[in-house]
């Protein structure tokens, strides 16, 4: 996209010199100040669409940006708008009345930009903690399902089902308080596929029973928790 936006900002830039310097308007500070808070605008949608598509980001980030462009698109329209007007004016309203409105444009756009990208990273950051607070339990369930895979017809069975209907319906979010028993359980999971690849069934019915009963004690804790 980015020579794209390169090509629109200076399609624009010319637009507003054309309507600026081919319409006989008088050339006055107004015009000026006017005219140059529109280029301001116009240049500035590079900064706006950097922001909001930020180049190295994954795609999630770049489709939250998009009111980040969408806050920057409509101060160009608005400061677009109002230059045109502003110069067309600029014969009889005071230069003090177009400083004042289109710095307080500028300030707007900038405030909505600032707090669209922080809820922009704030909502990444959320995202990145849930997948990382959930990646324990997936690896559990994705455990217990190798382990019934292997385990078609062993004694231990319905044990490990129950195992994995427990993990199943656990809280997919881990908590302070309940990694220790993450923790515990990811070790007991790699004993207990270590179990079902030897057809050790002792092994296996002591790994399920303990698993599930660490389970139970990681599901009190989150429901404590909440």
């Amino acid at each position: 996209m980015k020579p794209r936006i390169v090509l629109l900002v200076g399609a624009l830039a010319i637009m507003l010199s054309i309507i600026a310097f081919a319409i006989p308007f008088a050339r006055n500070e107004g015009f000026w100040a006017a005219y140059g808070f529109g280029l301001l605008a116009i240049v500035s949608q590079l900064y706006f669409m950097r922001s909001a598509f930020r180049p190295g980001e994954p795609i999630k980030s770049k489709v939250y940006g998009f009111p980040i462009a969408r806050v920057g698109v409509a101060y160009l329209f608005i400061q677009f708008v109002a230059s045109v007007i502003e110069m067309a004016c600029a014969d009889w309203v005071p230069l003090w009345v177009y400083l004042v409105l289109d710095v307080i444009v500028l300030c707007l756009a900038l405030a909505g930009c600032i707090a669209t990208e922080a809820a922009r990273d704030e909502v990444m950051r959320q995202d990145a903690r849930r997948t990382a607070n959930t990646t324990t339990i997936m690896r559990l369930r994705a455990g217990i399902q190798v382990a019934l895979a292997q385990c078609e017809e062993c004694s231990a069975r319905t044990d490990i089902e129950r195992l994995a209907e427990a993990l199943r319906f656990s809280d997919p979010v881990s908590h302070e308080e309940t990694i220790p028993l993450e923790e515990r359980l990811l070790g007991s999971m790699e004993k207990l596929n270590a179990a079902v690849a030897h057809s050790d069934e002792g092994c296996m019915l002591a790994l399920a029973r303990e698993m599930l009963a660490t389970v139970e004690e990681r599901n009190a804790l989150c429901r404590l928790s909440k």
